[in-house]
């Protein structure tokens, strides 16, 4: 069975369910780790780690530990 089944594949289907977000939720989107980011990630007992792959299918797992069991050690920029 396939989990994408019934996944949104447009902005028309997801405004069907969620209103445009706020120009101030939209301005909380840096783009980047900045030190802030990392600083609360080092200090996080749980981390979400996310992917994509090249068809647009994303997972996420929570991974967990003592704090600073995950570290930022790269930046990878957004590519839009």
């Amino acid at each position: 069975m396939d989990p994408f089944t019934n996944a949104i594949s447009s902005e028309a289907e997801l405004r069907a369910l969620y209103e445009q977000p706020t120009p101030t939720a939209l301005r909380k989107d840096i783009g980047r780790l900045d030190e802030m980011c990392r600083r609360l990630i080092a200090a996080s007992p749980m981390v979400l780690v996310g992917s994509v792959d090249e068809d647009g299918h994303a997972d996420a797992s929570p991974r967990g530990g003592a704090p600073g069991f995950a570290l930022v050690v790269d930046v990878m920029h957004r590519l839009a």
